[in-house]
């Protein structure tokens, strides 16, 4: 986090934003001629840095390294800190880039009056209660209640973790409420500022219900919760879940800067030249050997051919996720054992040649102005299932949820950062694939149903929400039904044990010395929601 002067971030980032100063870190701009700026425009703008953020490497890759999503190739160096759990306070910070997209959300919120737009305090609302998710399930205990007040409280105090969670709850209840009683704008020009949902406030509505399900059952594991998850989903279960994938639509273009934060970080750039990161953050061994060896379909057709169909391999799935091994690799291969993933923390024997990079379900040469995937339909068709299965709510057969999960997973690999929801090639495979007699596959061989759907939303969380599928991991990792077919720790020399949380960033300690937590232990800290 920049220090602009030597006060706590989220004080810094209001203050400037009440001064209407949106890029305060810019050092060629004069912070004490600022500007002000609409709010349907920082709106836009903080939407597409929502996603930005959320395929960062602090959110993306680590966290999806640690569940077995990613491996360092080692024809190069570095990585030490993920490969062997020994960061420290330096490492990973997306503590500051999330409260700089709260501190904008926070302007729409306070301008949107002014500006002749009151309808985008509400979805504004909801994106911090998305991003206050993501920060407690990293951190734990955050600025909160006192945060977001600018000069009035610079140093803001700590809300304790659980608190914030229950009060977001709150918060989405309320924001759902009001967008229902609202008149939205039809005008194109207002509805283009929304890159999520283009001014439907229905889906509005369907998002932020599926956002508090994912809080609600993020704490099912927790003993003495059911009857408030329950509760909270019966309230509100009658105003549905997202019908589609949410996609981020700003009009990504062949441009530096302006591809999509995807494919041009893990990817290529604007001259399709492949950028270091495609060749360095390579596919993990756990998710690459669990499409290769543990689950059945037969094989998605490929340029070349066909693989004959096989009696263990999720071919269709493999070949969207992942590259064949190569540098480039730009056709899908019928040979299962050219598709390698590398283990977490391995010192050799995986070189760039010899390893699956990152593959065109997000990252195909000449693609990079697709729309970004910020949260699946299958993902909420997995966190219905367990909800059903667990609570026996009227959501639907906990069965019709969990295949129509995967389902949508399998449509959505057919034809990436599409709504997911329409028939297309992957549904052949998907029925045939949730038909098998297979523990974690098919229904009624699975004899742990929560493990099960576990495992599917895992799958289903590759390349889309790297710190999502750590936080189901460790919610579970401790039980039977832990959510991975596989535990992921890495192979570096280690005495560490897994990590069970970020650190503070070392600005914060700086900058709000009195109130960030002290003691705190990446070992044993756990989040609250961590039982196991």
């Amino acid at each position: 986090m920049k220090q602009f002067f030597k006060i706590s971030f989220i004080g810094t980032a209001l203050i400037l934003l009440v001064s209407g100063c949106k890029k305060f870190v810019d050092v060629n701009t004069n912070p004490n001629n600022a500007v002000t700026t609409k709010a349907q425009f920082v709106f836009t703008g903080a939407l597409g840095n929502s996603y930005r953020i959320q395929t960062s490497a602090a959110l993306m890759v680590v966290p999806g390294s640690w569940v077995g999503f990613y491996g360092h190739s080692t024809s190069f160096t570095g990585g030490g800190a993920e490969k062997t759990y020994d960061f420290t306070t330096a490492d990973f910070n997306a503590f500051d880039g999330i409260y700089d997209n709260i501190g904008d959300y926070q302007y729409v919120i306070t301008n949107a009056d002014r500006d002749g737009v009151a309808f985008l305090k509400d979805p504004a609302n909801v994106m911090q209660c998305y991003m206050f998710q993501q920060l407690v399930d990293m951190y734990g205990n955050v600025p909160y209640t006192d945060a977001l007040k600018g000069v009035t409280n610079i140093t803001p105090t700590y809300t304790d973790q659980k608190v914030i969670y229950e009060d977001l709850v709150v918060r989405l209840d309320s924001a759902m409420a009001r967008i229902a009683r609202a008149t939205w704008p039809t005008d194109a020009s207002l509805t283009a500022q929304d890159v999520y949902f283009q001014g439907a406030k229905d889906s509005w509505i369907r998002f932020a219900n599926t956002i508090k399900l994912r809080i609600l059952m993020r704490q099912s594991f927790m003993p003495g919760r059911d009857t408030y998850i329950t509760t909270n989903i019966n309230n509100t279960i009658a105003r549905g879940y997202i019908q589609q994938n949410v996609l981020v639509s700003p009009g990504y273009q062949n441009i530096a800067g302006k591809l999509n934060p995807f494919y041009a970080n893990y990817g290529y750039n604007e001259l399709n030249n492949v950028t270091s990161n495609h060749q360095y953050r390579k596919m993990g061994a756990p998710i690459i050997n669990w499409l290769k060896n543990s689950v059945t379909t037969n094989a998605r057709p490929a340029s070349a051919g066909t693989v004959a169909a096989t009696a263990d391999a999720d071919t269709f799935r493999l070949q969207g996720l992942a590259w064949p091994i190569g540098t480039t690799p730009s056709a899908p291969s019928n040979t299962l054992s050219n598709y390698v993933g590398i283990p977490l923390g391995a010192g050799s024997g995986f070189a760039t040649a010899s390893s699956s990079p990152i593959g065109p379900f997000q990252v195909q040469v000449g693609q990079g102005t697709r729309p970004g995937m910020l949260m699946l339909l299958a993902e909420a068709y997995f966190l219905q299932a367990e909800a059903a299965q667990r609570y026996g709510v009227a959501l639907g057969t906990a069965q019709s949820l969990y295949e129509s999960g995967i389902l949508a997973h399998f449509r959505t690999v057919a034809a990436p950062s599409t709504a997911g929801n329409a028939s297309n090639t992957g549904d052949a495979y998907a029925i045939r694939y949730y038909s098998k007699p297979i523990q974690n596959v098919g229904w009624a061989a699975s004899t742990d149903k929560i493990r099960a759907i576990l495992i599917q939303k895992w799958v289903s969380l590759e390349h889309i929400n790297g710190l999502e599928a750590w936080s189901e991991y460790r919610k579970s990792s401790g039980s039977t039904s832990v959510g991975v077919p596989i535990l992921p720790a890495t192979v570096a020399s280690t005495s560490n044990p897994e990590p069970v949380r970020y650190l503070y960033p070392q600005t914060e300690y700086d900058a709000n010395t009195n109130n960030v937590p002290a003691s705190i232990n990446r070992f044993t800290s756990k989040i609250f929601w961590d039982v196991n």
